[in-house]
């Protein structure tokens, strides 16, 4: 039998447990899991790991999109999960208001005379504090750049990535590059 201790003027030294397995949206989704330890997951929120299946050939040292390519295949960690990936214009657009982590990993092949540079743009908005980016100057071989960052960001935000050079005009973005982001808060 509950007995409400406040009515009598006396402090209760309880406090309230919330016993739950799953929370669910009322169309049965599951949007968090606590297990028996106690740690919590989210199975739906957002995420992406994507990447090139063959070497994508630049010729201007203009910013040139990833025309990233393989989005399905699990043997491999490439994924799509409750995000959408335009297959003309190469962006994920993120479905949910929040802190998203991004990254990318880069390969490129045969740049010879200037700087190689990438770009992690968000909304097609470009600057030094708006854009995560790698930049590696005169360089004669194959290289990997990495970055990434955090994104407050809102729903229906874009993500794109973006190559450029400073001076070559004939390079090749490698298949073994990737590009990935959550939804962390």
């Amino acid at each position: 039998v509950y007995t409400d201790n406040r009515i009598r003027g006396e402090c209760s030294n309880t406090m309230s447990n919330l016993l739950v397995q799953n929370i669910k949206h009322t169309n049965n989704t599951t949007a968090q899991t606590i297990n028996t330890s106690g740690i919590v997951s989210h199975p739906q929120a957002p995420a992406w790991r994507i990447a090139l299946e063959s070497n994508q050939s630049v010729t201007t040292t203009a910013e040139t999109v990833v025309q990233w390519n393989v989005t399905d295949a699990i043997d491999r960690n490439i994924f799509l999960q409750n995000v959408t990936f335009s297959s003309s214009t190469y962006k994920v657009t993120v479905p949910v208001a929040g802190i998203y982590y991004v990254n990318f990993t880069v390969r490129a092949d045969s740049i010879g005379s200037s700087h190689f540079q990438v770009k992690l743009r968000r909304n097609e908005i470009s600057g030094d504090t708006t854009d995560a980016y790698a930049l590696f100057g005169d360089v004669n071989y194959t290289l990997t750049l990495h970055g990434g960052g955090l994104f407050k960001c809102n729903a229906n935000d874009t993500f794109k990535v973006v190559v450029s050079t400073g001076a070559d005009t004939s390079y090749a973005v490698q298949e073994n590059s990737q590009w990935s982001g959550c939804l962390i808060g």
